[in-house]
């Protein structure tokens, strides 16, 4: 019978770990301080016009299209890229737009929507 023999050497490692920090600016929306924001609400009547063309414009530029609230008057919220999405140039186009999105086959003349947004 044969005899082994072996030596063991524990070896600790001590590591400074340190943790990123990220700091989030949540007070901004595209670049924009949302303390300079001021929120809009418009009740817009559609026309035979607007049914037509499948947008309206808005009075003022929101700061950010996905946070644009729209309701039929009497109905649930609309979302953001299913129903309507905005569409500009950054300045003088605003434009609510529902062509080829679901408001499509909701609206018509007569009808009133809501919007919401800040700007």
């Amino acid at each position: 019978m044969s005899e082994i023999t072996a030596n063991v050497t524990t070896t600790t490692i001590t590591a400074a770990v340190t943790t990123p920090v990220i700091t989030l600016n949540l007070n901004t929306i595209q670049g924009t301080d949302i303390d300079n924001l001021l929120p809009k609400t418009e009740r817009i009547t559609l026309t035979s016009t607007d049914i037509t063309n499948k947008y309206v414009d808005l009075s003022s530029l929101p700061a950010y299209g996905s946070t644009v609230d729209v309701f039929p008057d009497g109905g649930i919220r609309q979302r953001y890229s299913v129903d309507f999405t905005i569409i500009t140039d950054g300045t003088s186009i605003k434009r609510l737009s529902w062509d080829t999105l679901s408001l499509t086959t909701l609206l018509e003349t007569g009808d009133i929507i809501v919007v919401n947004y800040l700007s």
